[in-house]
């Protein structure tokens, strides 16, 4: 960060961390500034978006970074969880269970997706937690 302030790359993977460390309030300057300086942001920097804006509630805003990062990358497994989750938390249950069943048909394996969600490094397993009663109230039991 100190040799390039203004690289949204940085940014973006500096939210990341404090999303997982459980600062996500922290996080969302950062996306809001690699965006910003960058207004076509990669998939990822999309996922660690939507995630900052998850946890802190903003659902409608982290939906739409991760249909942007989905979009774009159809396989990004870390943003189709974080919108399913970020569906359900709306009560938009149609759109979670469909993108649930697209998730299982790109992965057919649901313990490659549950093994997934557990590797997810935040601090707080409780959030883990939150994704996985997410996935299972969107079909993917």
């Amino acid at each position: 960060m100190a040799l390039d302030p203004n690289s949204s790359e940085n940014l973006s993977h500096s939210a990341w961390v404090l999303c997982h460390a459980g600062r996500a309030e922290e996080a969302i300057p950062l996306v809001e500034d690699a965006a910003r300086l960058n207004p076509i942001l990669s998939p990822n920097q999309l996922g660690f978006m939507g995630c900052a804006y998850r946890m802190t509630g903003r659902y409608e805003k982290a939906i739409e970074a991760h249909e942007r990062a989905v979009r774009s990358s159809p396989k990004y497994l870390y943003a189709r969880i974080q919108l399913i989750a970020s569906y359900m938390a709306l009560g938009r249950e149609e759109e979670a269970r469909a993108d649930a069943a697209e998730l299982l048909r790109m992965f057919p394996s649901k313990t490659y997706i549950y093994e997934s969600v557990k590797r997810m490094p935040f601090k707080e397993r409780a959030e883990n937690d939150r994704l996985m009663d997410a996935l299972h109230k969107a079909g993917i039991k």
